[in-house]
């Protein structure tokens, strides 16, 4: 009886060690996933304010260098006019004078003069010249022969001699292809009779916003943030789409078309002289962006740029990490506290079975998660290929590319503008891709008189590649091919369904003996950033892919031989133009033809499970026999196989790709079904088989199940 105690006292004291060991397990794991959140949302934080510090910077050297541009050409008008109103400058020099300006400021587009009726001389009421560049010439323009500057419906003479010193504009100017800005200065004589000063004229000078355009590429806001400028009336002086800016578009125009209170609520902020920090849903990349604005008080008009919180690869792959990690933080803080309440409810059954639905629903819920951030949160990245997204990017590839020409005291190649417009897409295959559209090259008189023109696309297995039209403006001729090609690719499947592809269209020029290098004709598209699908057909349909991006890049490429050319100039790393369209998989599609099914059989595999028994009552409902057993899962695993022959065969990949691994624990559950059920049903002494008629085996195959998936899904998505 004392031995009988001492049993008891000791199983007692080793449960309360048990369910000790178990709570502070608990509370443990409990803590280092509060830790892993707070430290995502500080990382996170981090980020957020690195990238806000990062586009406040750029805001302020944008500030800087516009004041760089603008206060010379503001100094060089006024102090003009200054003279003028000093009469400084004889009638007969003034001429000179202007040209002079102009001589000695190439940065100017424009400048003139334009005097009031009669304050030039007294026989001569209207008077207004200027010089303007033309052609790498200045030529006078007599204002007062092409149009009555001096009359009422003429505002922008009067509105800048009431308002000046001022800023206006932007104007698009088709006659030269050209947007510009105008300020105006005016300037006064004093009345030899009343010794007031009277209206005496404008001088005016018009500067090209090319340099505004380039200072805004310029921006290093990530993949996605760009710039913009408006004026104190809400127009656009600079936008990644430029037909805003040639149409002298405001942004609530783009506001009531967009419907959009978001963008309508910028400009009043930012059409006011306001500076400030917002986030708005952005028109352009579709998505919620920062907003940084600040006025630009020389010219009255406001700068703004737009980022989204982190955006590169590594931020976002650091973060998919950090989101599974705590999602498997409570995956193991629910394993631990299933065994705790299994445990003090000492084998209770109906507790055992709510014990493994709670921890198949986490694991599941898990698995859907990792699922969702590997949709949702996988960058696109090629170490090999160099992006180019917007004019200052690829005017940095093409600095550090020839400065390694100079280096080696090389010639450099001729550059060759292309541009591509994709019209549809096809697979035909697991790697043959059916692409048409167009692509064209830009051919300048005097720099490309001795290339041929013509393309290659080397990775066409058949198709056609056709002239489609030829055009001619000035010295620049511009041709179109129509191609219609099949394109090999080596595409990647691990992933399926989860996939994505990244459908690229390799151009070459056709000349092996000529050093070219084809650069992507940016200026030929309304908007570049890739969100927006440069280059993509509007209505190009998919079925089974939505396109999520489109780019130019640049990839080097080498080739052992010559071609019996000598010195061949692409036998050692050259870059080659590609134009890559991202395509991610629509995931219902192959979930209903591919998981779907697979759900079905792992249900009907655990009911066979179930229905193993040995009570006399569950036995006669189920009528389960061995017999049935093996002839329901000999069924499954045909249809298994038949499954699994099929993926593999749409694919033709060469590697496990992860929907095979599904297929794999079929097998393996169908076999370990058959030999549970084998087992039990000839009475195997086998304790574990016994227990509460085969429960165990039933109680294991769900949470096992979902387990070996998890652990998968972190091999192939972490």
């Amino acid at each position: 009886m004392n031995l009988q105690g001492h049993c008891i006292e000791k199983t007692r004291q080793i449960n309360k060690k048990i369910r000790l060991s178990l709570i502070v397990v608990i509370i443990v794991l409990s803590l280092l996933n509060c830790f892993q959140i707070f430290w995502y949302i500080y990382e996170k934080k981090q980020v957020e304010v690195h990238c806000k510090t990062n586009a406040q910077q750029e805001v302020e050297r944008v500030l800087t260098e516009l004041y760089n541009r603008f206060a010379p050409l503001m100094d060089i008008t006024e102090t003009f006019a200054k003279r003028l109103e000093n009469r400084e400058i004889p009638k007969n020099q003034l001429l000179f004078n202007l040209k002079q300006v102009m001589e000695q400021n190439p940065q100017l587009f424009a400048f003139g003069v334009a005097f009031e009726p009669y304050m030039y001389d007294e026989e001569v009421k209207a008077y207004a010249k200027y010089y303007v560049r033309k052609n790498n010439d200045i030529e006078l323009v007599h204002l007062e022969d092409i149009e009555d500057y001096l009359g009422v419906q003429n505002n922008w003479y009067h509105d800048e001699m009431a308002n000046g010193p001022v800023w206006v504009g932007p104007y698009y100017m088709p006659e030269v292809d050209t947007t510009i800005v105008e300020y105006g200065v005016p300037f006064y004589y004093r009345d030899e009779k009343s010794g007031e000063k009277v209206p005496a004229g404008l001088v005016y000078i018009n500067y090209s916003i090319e340099d505004v355009k380039n200072i805004m590429n310029s921006l290093d806001l990530g993949k996605y943030g760009y710039g913009f400028i408006i004026t104190e009336q809400g127009k656009y002086v600079a936008h990644p789409i430029q037909n805003y800016v040639k149409g002298e578009r405001t942004i609530f125009e783009i506001a009531r078309e967009l419907n959009s209170a978001d963008l309508k609520f910028v400009g009043d902020l930012m059409t006011t002289g306001n500076s400030g920090t917002m986030q708005y849903y952005n028109e352009l990349n579709g998505q919620y962006s920062w907003l940084i604005y600040r006025p630009f008080e020389s010219t009255k008009w406001s700068v703004g740029v737009v980022f989204i919180k982190n955006e590169s690869i590594s931020h976002i792959i650091q973060q998919r990490r950090q989101l599974i990690c705590i999602a498997l933080g409570m995956v193991l803080l629910t394993i631990m506290a299933c065994f705790f309440i299994a445990f003090i409810s000492k084998g209770n059954e109906k507790v055992l079975w709510r014990m493994v639905f709670l921890l198949s629903s986490v694991v599941m819920i898990t698995i859907c998660f990792i699922w969702y951030l590997a949709l949702v949160m996988t960058p696109y990245q090629k170490e090999q290929q160099k992006i180019i997204l917007d004019q200052a990017g690829l005017n940095k590839f093409l600095h550090d590319y020839l400065k390694a020409h100079d280096i080696r005291h090389e010639k450099p190649p001729v550059q060759i503008p292309t541009g591509v417009f994709v019209q549809s897409i096809e697979f035909e295959n697991a790697n043959d891709v059916r692409v048409t559209g167009y692509i064209w090259q830009k051919y300048q008189d005097g720099l490309h008189d001795h290339v041929s023109q013509g393309i290659v696309l080397p990775e066409m297995v058949e198709g056609e590649i056709s002239e489609a039209y030829r055009v001619k403006n000035k010295n620049v001729e511009t041709v179109g091919w129509y191609f219609n090609a099949v394109l090999r690719q080596d595409f990647d499947y691990t992933r399926y369904p989860f996939d994505y592809k990244d459908v690229w269209v390799k151009i070459r020029h056709k000349d092996l003996d000529r050093k070219v290098l084809l650069i992507p004709d940016l200026q030929a598209y309304e908007v570049i950033t890739p969100t927006s699908r440069p280059g993509v057909g509007r209505d190009l349909v998919l079925m089974g892919w939505d396109i999520d991006s489109s780019f130019f890049s640049y990839m080097t490429t080498g080739f052992n031989t010559d071609f019996g050319i000598q010195e061949y100039f692409r036998k050692n790393e050259y870059p080659e133009l590609l134009y890559t369209m991202i395509l991610k998989r629509v995931f219902l599609a192959p979930f209903i033809a591919d998981l779907f099914p697979v759900i079905v059989v792992v249900s009907i595999l655990f009911s066979v499970l179930f229905m193993v028994t040995r009570d006399e009552t569950k036995e006669s409902i189920f009528d389960m026999k061995l017999s049935g057993v093996i002839g329901t899962n000999s069924g499954l695993l045909f249809s298994i196989i038949v499954s699994h022959t099929k993926v593999r065969n749409e694919l033709a990949v060469r590697g496990i790709i992860y929907i095979e691994y599904f297929y794999l624990i079929l097998y393996v559950l169908v076999v370990l079904v058959s030999v549970n059920s084998f087992l039990y049903s000839i009475g195997s002494n086998i304790r574990l088989l016994h227990y509460k008629d085969n429960m165990i085996p039933k109680l294991l195959f769900w949470p096992v199940l979902l387990l070996t998936v998890l652990v998968i899904t972190l091999i192939i998505f972490y």
